[in-house]
């Protein structure tokens, strides 16, 4: 990556993160209308993504102006000229949605080789934290058409097809099931029909899981009971608020 890239990123994401940290979010378009590149795009996706690890109470603050900017048609039709050399522009809505997605996929994943696994049930979890970020952005719309929040939902749920109940799993189980919950408990009514593979069952899922006792949190395990409920809905009427979810897993830090 050259150096004028990495100079530019830099500085761009310092200036958005200044603006949502103060939740001044009403210049934003300008910024973006000025700087319509794939640093730019980039640095939007960062900071985000960087904010909502180290402040999960407010994810939806930084969800709901993103979304409520690129739902304008004068955001959506900025075009970025320099994402691919020799190939057509493409709309900055793109490009920074695809590297949201992409910082999404690597924390619930965790693929950062030679990094220790983050295992630990506490509120500084960066994958507990996303996973709240990725559970508001589907519920809003944000992340639309972005497969790796399901793919880890499914995991946690240890569906057959994804061998996440294998031995070499363990470590990583009751974070991914706690993140499984927080997905469904929060955005179910929106990912539930895209979820699952034909002759799979959600709510069965669910009650395996408790059966297994992957999650031995005790608010984890409260949270779960939550969801099973929601899903015995079939989550019709589940509206529950990303901060008063955090605060209910970690009632220490409410």
């Amino acid at each position: 990556m050259p150096d004028e890239y990495v100079v530019q990123l830099d500085t761009f994401v310092s200036r958005f993160t200044e603006k949502l940290q103060a939740k001044d979010t009403s210049d934003l378009l300008s910024i973006i209308k000025s700087n319509p590149t794939t640093a730019c795009a980039e640095a939007l996706a960062v900071a985000i993504t960087n904010l909502a690890q180290k402040r999960p109470l407010e994810v939806d603050a930084l969800v709901l102006p993103i979304q409520a900017l690129f739902d304008a048609a004068e955001a959506q039709s900025i075009q970025v000229y320099d994402y691919d050399d020799g190939s057509e522009p493409v709309t900055f809505h793109y490009v920074f949605i695809l590297h949201l997605a992409e910082f999404v996929k690597d924390a619930l994943h965790e693929t950062m080789l030679h990094t220790p696994k983050h295992t630990e049930i506490t509120p500084s979890n960066p994958t507990l934290a996303t996973a709240l970020f990725s559970a508001s952005a589907i519920k809003h719309g944000l992340l639309a058409n972005t497969s790796a929040p399901h793919n880890f939902t499914r995991q946690g749920l240890q569906l057959p097809e994804t061998g996440f109940d294998s031995p070499g799993e363990v470590e990583r189980q009751e974070v991914v099931a706690i993140g499984a919950c927080l997905h469904l408990y929060i955005a179910g009514a929106t990912m539930k029909n895209k979820l699952l593979f034909k002759g799979e069952d959600l709510l069965q899922s669910l009650r395996a899981i408790e059966k297994k006792r992957v999650i031995s949190y005790a608010p984890g395990i409260t949270l779960l009971q939550h969801t099973i409920i929601d899903a015995e809905g079939g989550f019709i009427h589940s509206d529950h608020f990303p901060a008063n979810v955090w605060k209910e897993l970690f009632p220490d830090q409410a």
